[in-house]
Formats: structure tokens, sequence, C-alpha cells
């Protein structure tokens, strides 16, 4: 769908197909949006294209989303990824999002910018510069199984998303963590209930000492 006037929208636009699926373009084109938008909205500037992921988003398995300079339109515009407030993207396993082959930590928050939910079932690449603050900043906004790999294969690492549900002490845990790292959690307590214990998913999993309302596992 490309939008190059003015698109005023009280329902509902679900999109199906491809990651570039709700395109907003042209000069002035805007969205007038009251309903609900599941898909991209891509703005087409002079200079950018900016992917804005709306509602609930999907990049499927085997597609991958480049960010940076020079990576849409033959080379003539950047591309840069939104997550919208109240939006939700999924990176299917199998999926990539690219921030590392065009993008430096001085511009990833220019071409990267996470204001909700990302679901990392696949892979997110990040400059090999980039801060181990930036990292934990992006992983109060990253749920999921899939890994952030930071720098290339051989010289980089990988960080891992750890998730703790049932919880009353808030995001215990939450969290992107190096293989090998130790991950604090903490049950919390709950009137009238009794604590019973953790269980792991993966197996590989191991909590040492499941029975204990603050334990630690080892990512």
């Amino acid at each position: 769908l490309q939008n190059r006037n003015i698109l005023n929208n009280t329902g509902f636009i679900h999109s199906t197909g491809a990651f570039s699926n709700v395109c907003l373009t042209g000069y002035p084109g805007s969205i007038n949006n009251s309903g609900v938008i599941d898909g991209f909205v891509i703005e087409m500037r002079d200079t950018a294209y900016i992917n804005k992921a709306n509602g609930n988003t999907v990049i499927r398995n085997g597609q991958m989303l480049t960010l940076g300079s020079g990576v849409a339109d033959g080379g003539a515009r950047s591309r840069s990824l939104q997550v919208l407030d109240k939006a939700v993207l999924t990176v299917e396993k199998g999926a990539v999002i690219d921030a590392r082959t065009h993008v430096t930590k001085e511009t990833l928050s220019q071409y990267l910018n996470i204001a909700d939910t990302l679901v990392l079932n696949g892979i997110l690449l990040l400059p090999s510069d980039t801060p181990p603050e930036v990292v934990k900043e992006l992983g109060q906004h990253i749920e999921g199984d899939g890994s952030i790999q930071v720098g290339d294969i051989t010289g980089g690492f990988n960080y891992y998303i750890a998730q703790v549900t049932g919880s009353t002490s808030g995001n215990t845990g939450k969290g992107l963590y190096q293989e090998g790292a130790t991950v604090n959690i903490d049950a919390g307590d709950k009137a009238g209930y009794r604590f019973l214990g953790w269980t792991a998913a993966p197996d590989s999993v191991v909590i040492p000492d499941a029975s204990a309302v603050q334990t630690t596992f080892t990512m």
C-alpha cells in the first residue's frame, strides 16, 4: 500500500506479506491513524527509509533487515528501524536484523530505536564497539529466545536473553547476558501463597537451588 497523500485510518490494517508491507511514501504523504495498524509503515524521505513497526509486526524466517547508511534504494538512502510505543516487533527464528555492517556505536541509536518490545527469536547483529551499557539498555526492551551478536563471528561475542515469569519482584533477572554470566533471580512474596520452586526451559539451564526464593543460575 503506497500512500502519496493522506490516509485516514479509523479501522484495521493488517499486513501479511514481506516486511515492507505497509508503505507510506510520497511528499507529503501522511497517515492519520486512530485505528489499528499491524505491520511496518515505511516513511520514504529524500535521504532515508524509516521502518516504523506498528501494532504486531513480524520479520519472518529467512528475512534480513539491514540498517545503516546507504543500504536502501541502491545506496542513495539510509534505512532505520523504530519499534513504536505500544508496538511489538517479532523477529522469527531464522530472521536477522543487521545493525552491524553499516552502523557504528555512534550511529546505533540513529538507526535502531526500540520504544516498546522486540521479541527476538532470531539474531540481532550489533557493531563490534557497542558498549556493554548500551546492550544492557536494549535488554530492557527485548524478549524471546534468540541472541545478540556483537562484532564478527570469530572475534565477537554473544548475548542471550533471560526471562523470568511469575515473580512478584518486578523484572527480576530479565536482561541480556553473555554465556557463563551469573543471573540473580528473586521470586518475591505473595500473601496467602507458598513458594514451591523454579522451573527452567530449555533443559540446559540448571538452577542449582531451585527451591530457594532468591537464587542464581548460569547463562
